[in-house]
């Protein structure tokens, strides 16, 4: 935000609406893990698992709105409309960027460190698709896209300097809202499935009519039926029919 009232920047406001709605973000995130925390009640039998991904589908159509909707509009009207006057490259603006990198992608080691750990074998769109928790991707994305978009900003600024031109930097705060804009899009869809009664990856689903018709008690199994109530939660649902030699 200092860097953008220093430098009138547009990519630098994007930056800036950028960090203000990944702040945001991580506290309704934050809300979201604390309040799926609660056990069962009778208001809530199985638990409060599922306001995870409900807080997470609120941080993500706040993203969309303010990251995607503000940035890009400011963006095109400063094509349509820019400031008059010579662009520079304040020390304090090179400074901002600079820093910013260097915290952005620190936390995206971090996030980075995480995904990794829980993957478990599957690729990074496994992991989004048919995962029961898209909270560390969605961490994941916003931090790499927070280091792009240093980068974008970065270069759209150099750029319009060099050419004394408000057009570049115009464009970088254009792209930086559509890549908000295109990951908003993307935690929303893993969210919103998950609050749809979502089933388990298929692979897993077999792997438990495996074991289930494996059971020297099972005649055959009818039918089957998953939904993920949380992170490493989840409600199975059989009808079997029993092999009536066995149980006698």
């Amino acid at each position: 935000i200092i860097g953008w009232f220093i430098s009138l920047s547009p990519s630098m406001l994007a930056e800036a609406i950028h960090s203000f709605a990944d702040t945001s973000n991580q506290l309704l995130i934050y809300v979201g893990i604390r309040s799926s925390r609660g056990g069962p009640t009778k208001e809530h039998p199985f638990g409060k698992g599922q306001s995870r991904y409900l807080w997470n589908l609120i941080s993500a159509s706040g993203i969309f709105f303010i990251g995607f909707g503000v940035t890009t509009y400011h963006g095109v009207h400063s094509l349509l409309e820019p400031h008059h006057g010579d662009y520079s490259i304040g020390m304090t603006t090179i400074g901002i960027l600079i820093f910013t990198f260097v915290v952005e992608f620190y936390a995206w080691y971090v996030a980075y460190m995480a995904v990794n750990a829980d993957l478990e074998g599957r690729s990074y769109y496994q992991y989004l698709r048919y995962g029961d928790d898209p909270t560390a991707v969605g961490v994941f994305l916003e931090d790499s896209i927070a280091v792009a978009g240093v980068v974008i900003a970065s270069i759209g600024i150099g750029l319009s300097s060099y050419f004394n031109s408000h057009i570049p930097d115009g464009i970088a705060s254009i792209i930086i809202g559509l890549l908000i804009g295109v990951m908003a899009v993307i935690l929303t869809f893993a969210n919103s499935r998950l609050l749809i009664d979502a089933s388990i990856a298929q692979s897993d689903e077999e792997e438990i009519k495996e074991f289930i018709v494996s059971h020297q008690t099972i005649n055959n199994l009818v039918s089957m039926k998953t939904e993920i109530l949380s992170p490493n939660r989840v409600r199975l649902s059989i009808e079997v029919e029993f092999n009536q030699d066995e149980i006698l």
